[in-house]
């Protein structure tokens, strides 16, 4: 698994690519996350590629993360998918957010992706 964690100006890029099964999936979350803790900007981008989808979000600890982010004020995700599966796997995630007031949107592009994170 590769992971990248760059700050832009405005957001922070988060770059995943080549994850595969459940302890990378949970590896890359725990990653993310601290980051997330660090950044100055409270808007992330997330682009994953060339890796699994993640469709049972209890085996992969994303209810719990989603759950503990939604704490965090401002914060605002963008998921980008490389991948149909995958994106379908992302709207999931967003429907999740969406529950626990999380801003998280689920995107193909990443020109889309940032309009909607830097508006």
């Amino acid at each position: 698994m590769d992971i990248a964690i760059t700050p832009r100006d405005g957001y922070v890029s988060v770059c995943v690519a080549n994850r595969q099964g459940i302890p990378e999936a949970k590896d890359a979350l725990q990653r993310i996350i601290e980051a997330i803790g660090r950044a100055p900007d409270r808007r992330i981008l997330i682009a994953v590629r060339e890796s699994e989808a993640i469709f049972n979000v209890a085996d992969y600890g994303l209810l719990d993360a989603v759950t503990r982010l939604a704490g965090i004020p401002g914060l605002k995700i963008a998921l980008i998918a490389d991948t149909d599966q995958l994106l379908l796997s992302y709207r999931y995630v967003e429907a999740v957010a969406a529950q626990r007031l999380l801003a998280a949107r689920a995107f193909r592009s990443e020109p889309e992706a940032l309009g909607w994170l830097l508006a």
